[in-house]
């Protein structure tokens, strides 16, 4: 399911990784703050003439750029450490995965859907979804903010 919402004022958050466990009565959180700086794409059917882009894109089939906020919740059982994942792990995924990857890049080059955050979103599920089972917790939302009022959610 994809949810696309937008943000009222007092909802605006730093970009975070939220880890959660849920027991019968008992959440746990875990925080880290990963962004994705200065990314540019537009928005363009390849397929398409110039004028329906513009017809449904706007002003986004044009070159631009986001400074892209994830949110990234992970589930799992909290291991005899205490812990459902280490912090640094956790980063290092994120850090790994999307950041070292989609930072300061042209997202149309290297993805092969029309760069939506929609579309993004997916990519990056399936990217953090693997490497998250590897140890041995699971993707349970990702949250992709392209604005600080506009945000795709991916939940599973």
């Amino acid at each position: 399911m994809i949810v696309i919402y937008p943000l009222a004022n007092d909802q605006r958050h730093h970009a975070r990784i939220v880890i959660r466990h849920f027991t019968d009565t008992l959440a746990h959180d875990l925080i880290q703050n990963p962004v994705i700086n200065s990314t540019a794409h537009k928005l363009v059917a390849k397929d398409k003439a110039d004028e329906v882009n513009l017809n449904w894109y706007g002003k986004c089939s044009n070159l631009h750029g986001h400074n892209y906020k994830i949110f990234v919740t992970v589930q799992g059982d909290i291991q005899e450490n205490g812990m459902i994942l280490n912090f640094v792990k956790i980063k290092d995924v994120v850090r790994e995965k999307i950041i070292k990857v989609y930072d300061h890049v042209m997202i149309n080059d290297l993805i092969d859907e029309i760069p939506t955050a929609e579309n993004m979103c997916l990519v990056f599920w399936k990217l953090l979804d693997d490497a998250f089972l590897d140890l041995n917790v699971s993707l349970y939302e990702l949250k992709l903010y392209e604005t600080e009022n506009s945000c795709v959610t991916l939940r599973r």
